[in-house]
């Protein structure tokens, strides 16, 4: 049985497709977006979620106790009331850092950061831990050229951090820039199947 050229290349489109978004990602990525979210003396942390909202306690004179929410470093709602989320703060441990004191850590998803130094009294950094390969993740205006991280407040599921840096005084928000959506492997199979089906009927009708 042959295809006519048309099919085929609908074919082999559809194929090509279906090999690069089913076949799974395995991946941690080491690049973040730093966001200052004011400082440690006004805010207090409440919780993360597994979409990245952040909600801190916030008591100014015009809303005592308010929740305030911050999504992608960017402030999206205040109120006096909870929100109701699942909590996905991660959970403390101590990452395997050959030559590094780890401070603080938290493991979340594979995911696995900490804030540490290289010896007595060093520059404290933010680092995250792929395998064997330790990355500093620090801001590039990190202040007096360190980032410590006490307390390490959350990692959540898909890599963001919010941690309190006790340098600067701020609360700060760190988005994984690599966390990228991936297609479901059966929603693709499906799509697939759909087209390779409406190839079929237009070979046939072509050769009727």
């Amino acid at each position: 049985m042959s295809f006519p050229r048309s099919t085929s290349l609908v074919l082999a489109v559809v194929s090509v497709f279906c090999f690069q978004f089913a076949s799974p990602r395995v991946s941690r990525a080491d690049t973040y977006q730093f966001y200052n979210l004011g400082t440690s003396g006004e805010l207090s942390f409440y919780g993360m979620s597994s979409t990245g909202l952040a909600v801190f306690i916030s008591n100014p004179a015009y809303c005592q106790n308010c929740y305030v929410s911050y999504l992608n470093g960017v402030e999206v709602s205040t109120s006096t009331v909870a929100p109701s989320f699942t909590f996905d703060n991660g959970t403390p441990c101590t990452p395997t850092a050959p030559g590094w004191h780890v401070d603080v850590g938290r493991c979340n998803n594979g995911y696995e950061v900490f804030s540490g130094n290289l010896g007595i009294d060093p520059p404290s950094r933010l680092l995250s831990v792929t395998g064997s390969t330790i990355t500093d993740i620090s801001p590039l205006n990190s202040p007096f050229g360190q980032f410590g991280a006490a307390p390490f407040s959350a990692l959540n599921s898909i890599g963001d951090i919010v941690l309190d840096d006790p340098f600067g005084e701020n609360w700060w928000l760190a988005v994984d820039q690599n966390t990228l959506p991936t297609p479901e492997p059966s929603s693709l199979l499906l799509l697939a199947t759909g087209v390779v089906g409406a190839a079929f009927l237009a070979r046939r009708r072509i050769a009727f």
